[in-house]
């Protein structure tokens, strides 16, 4: 597992490269990727030619069990957040304005479907392959729990995701 720090000095080598080379065609292969965190796909914004960009929005469901496992302030209630622009950090010395190329599969998940569906939405990339695994919108950010008497571990998603474009019947991220 790698930490934020060694995906960002990872991600700024391979834009020096990029620049260095010429390079005009990108491809990010997430075919297999099932998820992690989403802040890579922020990341990898700051070095695309975007002062800003739309964002996903939430429903957060607050519960005494996520206050205790996300250090949430709240225990009760939700709180609905819309799809919105957001803020982009441009690396200006490092800045991809090529083709950029995202592969998906049945196999592109949770951070992975988020990470397509970004650039799809922003009409940053296109998408070649598969349709993804699950929907664009869809739940996510798992809370961990072990039922009391069997010690059975279970996961329940607290938090409600809507795409950038706000559309919310699509079941898969489509390449087309």
């Amino acid at each position: 597992m790698r930490t934020q720090a060694e995906y960002e000095q990872a991600l700024r080598r391979f834009f020096q490269e990029v620049a260095r080379a010429g390079i005009k065609n990108v491809v990010v292969d997430l075919r297999y990727n099932t998820g992690g965190n989403s802040r890579v796909a922020d990341l990898f914004m700051q070095y695309l030619p975007v002062d800003s960009y739309l964002s996903f929005g939430s429903t957060i469901r607050y519960s005494p069990e996520a206050r205790t496992q996300r250090k949430y302030l709240q225990a009760r209630g939700h709180v609905t957040h819309p799809p919105g622009r957001r803020s982009n950090q441009v690396l200006k010395d490092l800045v991809f304005a090529g083709n950029l190329y995202v592969l998906t599969s049945p196999q592109t998940f949770s951070s992975g479907k988020w990470f397509a569906v970004l650039l799809k939405d922003n009409g940053l990339a296109t998408l070649v392959g598969e349709p993804t695994g699950n929907a664009p919108s869809a739940s996510g950010d798992i809370l961990s729990f072990n039922l009391p008497h069997s010690g059975c571990a279970f996961i329940v998603s607290h938090k409600q995701f809507v795409r950038p474009s706000g559309d919310t019947t699509e079941r898969c991220v489509s390449p087309m």
